[in-house]
């Protein structure tokens, strides 16, 4: 593929002509194809690969697969994932040690990857916001939040700077932010033709606008983490030394093994880190961390209405869906649908639904009728789901059937709601009616593919 000449004459500035030809030959190579495994759902996984070596949870994979054919894909098992972006979990180790107890915003989260990733990093604890100001980008977070199965986890849609209405409220906010996206070149062949110089500035300048707005959310001492999938400076490095220009934003070191083999990148006294295909099996990264030093007046935040609570009679119904040893909160969304949340961030959701746009909130556990629960689809996929509810393991074919709504029956006694599993990993409901079978699997994560004829293909 012919790249750019612009990006040839940036890259060669930055890094010098030796590495411009190691980065260039190592993008006409096919991309390395990596998954991170979810810490609770992986006993259901069969996946076997070599480490990513910066994130405990991550394989590279020998080859590509096709993952629509992989129930345990669509029921969360794992998320593929760049390794590079992988390498948050390595940050937030460094950064929070054993406290785990932390409010982190994901600003620019979609589809998920990262979001999911701290999700998992959290393990119940804390509270993570993931946020997309686009809707069906938004959607799609949704989603994917739902398959990792975590209670402790909001999606909102809104613009950075509506986040300014809940002052000193993260210890943590990752700014991952739409870029130029050079690092891609080699996975999407068609972002070349999309890159311009001019972008990079547009880019550039944009980047800068979300920092400075989003800022005034950030804890005094509490860390932004900024990311994005490019390599020019302008995007990079650039914005970290403008940022601590003109933000009350001081850059951090982080020590990093040797091994990784990242490439620290310096200016005006200020770092930055380099993944980059050449450098790692993955594709391009930046990374840097930068830390507030600034106690603004905040007070407390103004509420005029909060979710109401599930009334006492119903939660012995909602109970027996699940094994967690945390109390939470059971509450109604707009819909009447019930939500199951930690209860002592319950405060803090209030908060959020006062100032910002939810469209996800902890476990939507279904709608209670006449004292009946009819089960959500996100409860299928809930880690601390009930181990005493009817299920039915089904083999792959009939799993890929029920994922593509074509399954018409199951082998089962029991009548009423029945969970599917794949290996017992939770995909999602039936009603078995004795007859036939009521399918509740949503329609937007339904299979389209044929997979009778993929699945000859991908096993012959």
């Amino acid at each position: 593929m012919i790249l750019p000449s612009g990006f040839k004459k940036n890259i060669v500035s930055q890094w010098g002509q030796t590495s411009w030809e190691q980065l260039e030959n190592a993008i006409q190579k096919p991309p390395a194809t990596s998954v991170r495994l979810h810490p609770i759902k992986q006993k259901f996984v069969t996946l076997e690969g070599s480490p990513v070596p910066w994130c405990p949870f991550g394989l590279y994979l020998s080859e590509r697969p096709v993952f629509t054919l992989d129930p345990s894909f669509h029921g969360g098992g794992y998320y593929v994932q760049e390794a590079a972006s992988m390498f948050l979990w390595f940050v937030l180790e460094k950064l929070t040690g054993s406290n785990k107890e932390i409010t982190v915003l994901d600003l620019c989260a979609a589809p998920g990857g990262k979001s999911s990733l701290i999700a998992s990093f959290l393990d119940h604890h804390g509270l993570l916001v993931s946020n997309e100001v686009i809707k069906n980008r938004a959607y799609i977070l949704k989603s994917n939040i739902e398959k990792s199965g975590y209670h402790n986890v909001v999606v909102t849609q809104n613009d950075p700077k509506d986040f300014q209405n809940v002052p000193e409220f993260f210890d943590i906010i990752l700014v991952d932010a739409p870029c130029s996206g050079e690092g891609m070149f080699r996975k999407d062949p068609a972002s070349i033709h999309e890159w311009s110089e001019d972008n990079v500035e547009l880019c550039s300048a944009r980047q800068k606008r979300i920092v400075a707005d989003v800022l005034p959310a950030l804890k005094n001492g509490g860390y932004l983490l900024y990311s994005t999938c490019t390599y020019n400076d302008f995007e990079n490095i650039d914005n970290i030394v403008w940022a601590s220009d003109h933000l009350p934003l001081e850059n951090v070191a982080l020590d990093i093994p040797d091994f990784y083999n990242v490439l620290p990148i310096h200016k005006k006294g200020k770092t930055g880190y380099q993944f980059a295909p050449h450098l790692q099996n993955s594709e391009g990264l930046f990374f840097s961390v930068l830390q507030k030093q600034q106690k603004q007046e905040s007070g407390k935040i103004k509420t005029t209405k909060s979710f109401v609570k599930v009334p006492n009679k119903s939660i012995p119904v909602l109970k027996k869906y699940s094994d967690s040893t945390m109390e939470p909160v059971y509450f109604f969304d707009p819909n009447e649908e019930v939500h199951l949340f930690p209860a002592p961030y319950f405060e803090l959701v209030n908060v959020l639904y006062n100032k910002c746009r939810i469209i996800y909130c902890g476990i939507n556990m279904g709608r209670l009728i006449k004292e009946e629960l009819i089960p959500n689809h996100s409860l299928a996929l809930y880690i601390l789901l009930s181990e005493y509810l009817q299920k039915v393991d089904l083999p792959l074919v009939q799993s890929l059937e029920f994922l593509q709504k074509s399954l018409n029956d199951v082998s089962s006694d029991e009548k009423g709601w029945l969970l599917i599993t794949y290996r017992n990993l939770g995909l999602g409901w039936v009603k078995n009616l004795g007859n036939r079978v009521n399918n509740y699997l949503p329609n937007e994560a339904k299979i389209r593919m044929d997979i009778h004829k993929n699945m000859d293909k991908e096993f012959m």
